[in-house]
């Protein structure tokens, strides 16, 4: 109980409610170290207490219908915890599953760090099914992240094919946001004589391991924008369009697998995020972010454990991982 006396002072410094909210809430992340699982009914049973399992879940039930957070403290407590350096880069992606007949799809904005992304602003898209997202569905998120993230305080918006549209680019162009996006080879764009053809004919000629970044602007989707290309050894082609010139974009959307990093830590090697059984949007909203504060707990103590005994952990590619 020592810890979780530790963890709930700390819940408390961070986010408002009661002490029975936010004595559940710790006993709900401690659970999900034991139980390694975000099912509810896994979690009744690691409760330290003599009530019977079934009022413990019936607690739970309470809990995660009356719960509220804030996105905005969210966001403060990482950047505190972690006392993340400005500006930020940020990976926006989509995850999906199905549970019987109902499609659970989540839109999710993230923070590059150390080779996990920590998430702090998500949608669930409940018109989609297991579809991609829309331009309206990122303005809106976008929206509301910058009621409390400024701008400037973005580095780069990292995104794969899925985002990738005129309206989007126009959107983050309005806001002075930087992106690097992922193209298609189907997208269609401007040669260097202005002559317009799909990316797989402009680069027909880039060898495998090769790369290159075109100096003049192209039109791709009516915007102007900058592109480089990388020839995979697959024989695929690495596209990536930005608002900047130079090979660096390369280095900069490597961080965007930070977010595959997130999900797998979030599902199968961690928490098994997709063993819940709750499907109404709030709630699953509500879960993800006990998700997340169970990742930032474990995560954080991965960082310090990596400052105190850099010797033993430096094979360790990716921090936190001893921690799931």
């Amino acid at each position: 109980m020592e810890h979780a006396k530790e963890l709930q002072q700390l819940l408390k410094h961070y986010f408002n409610g009661t002490r029975h909210t936010l004595e559940c809430l710790t006993l709900i992340i401690l659970g999900l170290f034991v139980v390694r699982s975000i099912n509810m009914a896994k979690l009744a049973r690691s409760f330290p207490t003599k009530s019977k399992e079934a009022s413990v879940y019936k607690r739970l039930q309470r809990f995660m219908k009356r719960f509220t957070f804030s996105h905005k403290r969210l966001y403060q407590s990482i950047c505190e915890i972690f006392a993340l350096p400005m500006p930020i880069t940020l990976c926006m992606d989509r995850t999906n599953w199905k549970f019987g007949k109902k499609h659970i799809n989540y839109l999710v904005v993230s923070i590059a760090y150390k080779g996990v992304s920590i998430p702090f602003m998500w949608s669930l898209l409940t018109d989609k099914k297991c579809g991609n997202s829309d331009f309206e569905d990122r303005r809106k998120l976008f929206d509301q992240l910058l009621q409390f993230i400024a701008p400037s305080q973005i580095k780069c918006v990292l995104c794969d094919r899925e985002f990738l549209s005129g309206d989007w680019i126009a959107y983050l162009k309005s806001h002075k946001i930087s992106y690097t996006i992922r193209a298609k080879e189907c997208i269609l764009a401007t040669n260097s004589k202005g002559k317009t053809m799909s990316f797989k004919k402009i680069f027909a000629n880039l060898k495998s391991g090769k790369s290159v970044a075109l100096k003049s602007l192209r039109n791709v989707l009516g915007c102007e924008v900058y592109v480089c290309a990388r020839r995979l050894a697959t024989g695929e082609l690495l596209i990536l369009i930005s608002d900047y010139y130079g090979k660096t974009s390369f280095d900069q959307y490597r961080k965007r697998w930070e977010t595959e990093t997130l999900f797998s830590a979030m599902k199968t090697r961690g928490f098994n995020w997709e063993d819940t059984h709750i499907t109404d949007p709030d709630r699953l909203s509500n879960i993800l972010f006990i998700l997340t504060l169970a990742l930032i707990w474990s995560y954080r103590q991965g960082d310090l454990l990596m400052t105190i005994y850099p010797e033993k952990l430096k094979n360790h590619a990716q921090l936190g991982k001893q921690n799931f």
